[in-house]
């Protein structure tokens, strides 16, 4: 009779703590699912911004071929100083971060779901690691526009972007060197390949974004 009492007892508390990791486990769940709702907004805000810089960057490699005969400059300035924007993925990783670090991915019952948040998490870092090449690049760019480009005219034209009081002013050039122009070119070309590979990442990882909190809503029966 003990002996089926400290059994019974043995059961009656692993049930109690199967019961205490099942909750703990959806709530993990509904957390990161939130997280995944938010990266989803920021992913599509950062490939959305990325595709007006390969645009930016594909209309200065044309259009400085010209730049000594161009009449009207504004749009060059507002371009190449678009170009220096340097865009971040804003990842929201602290449900999986909590779930790393603290050793509680064993919490996540199922295999699949607990290989799929790894993998979603090894993508992004994976983009932020390639994101340290545009950053090498960038001040480049920087410098080589400001052989061309007025300083206090991009600070000018900034401000009237700001305020949403735009007025054609006919910026002028520092100088249209054919040595320095290229230079700029070359700059952008190299920004937006990279920005194109960016793009090409980010949209990956939305797709596993994607799946992911699929598989979660169809498995924990999330809304």
């Amino acid at each position: 009779m003990l002996f089926l009492a400290v059994f019974c007892g043995f059961l009656a508390e692993n049930q109690r703590e199967h019961m205490i990791e099942n909750r703990r486990e959806k709530k993990y769940i509904r957390s990161l699912y939130e997280d995944l709702k938010r990266d989803s907004l920021a992913l599509a805000r950062e490939i959305d911004y990325r595709s007006g810089l390969s645009e930016s960057a594909r209309y200065l490699i044309a259009e400085l071929d010209n730049a000594a005969t161009i009449k009207y400059t504004d749009s060059i300035y507002n371009e190449a100083y678009h170009l220096t924007a340097n865009p971040r993925f804003e990842y929201s990783n602290a449900t999986i971060e909590q779930l790393k670090s603290s050793g509680l991915l064993r919490l996540i019952r199922k295999q699949e779901v607990a290989d799929n948040i790894i993998a979603y998490d090894i993508a992004v870092h994976r983009y932020f690691t390639r994101e340290e090449s545009e950053k090498e690049i960038r001040p480049e760019y920087r410098k080589a526009i400001a052989e061309i480009l007025d300083a206090k005219f991009l600070l000018l034209f900034d401000d009237m972007n700001t305020k949403n009081s735009y007025q054609p002013i006919n910026l002028p050039f520092l100088s249209t060197s054919p040595e320095k122009l290229n230079r700029i070119k070359g700059n952008a070309a190299q920004l937006l390949n990279l920005n194109s590979i960016t793009i090409y990442t980010l949209e990956t990882i939305m797709k596993k974004r994607n799946n992911l909190a699929e598989q979660l809503r169809r498995e924990y029966h999330l809304k």
